[in-house]
């Protein structure tokens, strides 16, 4: 009945749904994203990061910052989530309905118009199924089941379209340690793995510098580019924030740097060290140990917040290839730098603070900088 039940909460409106769950609140606890989830494995089965702890709601308001209130039994019962906007909020009511909880989830503008209807079914203190139902009418069913010790094993989805799949989940000791994603046809990817001791940034930072700056110059060396460098990036995206490493590689040519300078004799700046802006991706040849242990490194990242350290990793290997040389021809003026081009600081002044001060005059004099 969890479908029907879904459908019925288009009933509860946002002002029955706000004034049942936010009377149950007696605590509230904000994080920097999504901290507690009552859905089994959500964490893992979806590769979110757990939210970090925040000692209060953020004002001004933090695009993403959630807050989590509780009730008396320590059972969730409202989401909040903050938009860049004051007083913006998406929000979420649960509250208990026979055979299981309701959730409804609401957009952040003042109409506060529902965005999907959700029934939990929950048999003792576990929850076996949620039917989704969203505002264009959309279904989606997650059933979740669970071995003799009450451990997550397999979540099976079904939806729209030809969506049918299933997640295995695998634990040890100290909770999920892998999840696959199984497809009817039973192939199986490696979806979610908690990296092992020997496996992370941290253990693994020396290895991996020496592996990417060793695997950069052989890739540079089998593809030779067809004129001089002046440049080459390191980059990734905050799109790309479960892949961090090895980053994207990219070389720019006098080729397309004339053509940009000519181009854009005022803005050159904003393509010249933009590596998106570039032609000339280069891929790397990564040996089994050094791939397996970028993947690792990169869950390790994702998982626990660590980008500013994945930062210095990679400007570390962008600072060993300016040590040691890139094996092709270069300009005299060539650099070797690590960018995130989707920053708030431009590339450009990513650059700037990765070069000597006399690199830094000459670009400027140049219109370059």
């Amino acid at each position: 009945m969890s479908l029907e039940d879904a459908r019925a909460l288009a009933k509860w409106t946002y002002p029955l749904a706000k004034a049942e769950a936010e009377a149950r609140v007696v605590r509230w606890e904000w994080a920097d994203s999504t901290r507690w989830s009552l859905e089994p494995g959500y964490f893992e089965v979806h590769k979110y990061r757990r939210g970090a702890l925040l000692d209060v709601e953020p004002d001004p308001p933090f695009s993403g910052a959630h807050g989590h209130g509780f009730d008396v039994a320590g059972v969730l019962a409202v989401e909040r989530q903050q938009t860049e906007l004051p007083g913006a909020r998406y929000e979420t009511f649960y509250a208990a309905r026979p055979g299981g909880l309701a959730r409804r989830h609401f957009d952040y503008s003042p109409a506060k118009r529902p965005i999907n209807s959700a029934f939990l079914e929950v048999e003792g203190s576990r929850v076996t199924r949620i039917d989704t139902v969203y505002a264009g009418g959309r279904h989606l069913a997650e059933v979740f089941h669970h071995d003799a010790g009450g451990r997550l094993v397999e979540v099976e989805r079904t939806g729209p379209g030809d969506i049918h799949d299933f997640r295995d989940v695998e634990h040890d000791d100290h909770g999920i340690v892998r999840v696959y994603w199984r497809h009817l046809d039973g192939r199986r990817v490696l979806h979610y793995e908690r990296p092992a001791a020997d496996e992370t940034l941290a253990s693994g930072r020396a290895r991996i510098t020496a592996g990417l700056t060793r695997a950069i110059r052989e890739a540079l060396a089998a593809r030779p580019p067809t004129a001089e460098v002046y440049a080459l990036a390191l980059w990734w995206c905050e799109a790309e924030y479960q892949h961090r490493l090895p980053p994207n590689v990219a070389v720019g040519t006098v080729v397309e740097r004339d053509r940009f300078l000519a181009k854009h004799p005022t803005r050159a700046k904003v393509f010249l060290w933009n590596p998106a802006e570039w032609g000339n991706a280069l891929p790397l040849a990564l040996d089994a140990d050094l791939a397996r242990l970028c993947a690792t490194a990169s869950e390790d990242i994702w998982q626990n917040g660590l980008h500013a350290e994945a930062d210095v990793v990679v400007a570390t290997v962008a600072a060993e290839l300016r040590r040691v040389g890139l094996p092709v021809a270069t300009t005299a003026d060539v650099v070797t730098y690590a960018v995130q081009v989707d920053a708030r600081a431009s590339a450009a002044a990513q650059l700037s603070r990765q070069i000597t001060p006399a690199q830094r005059a000459a670009f400027k004099q140049r219109g370059m900088l």
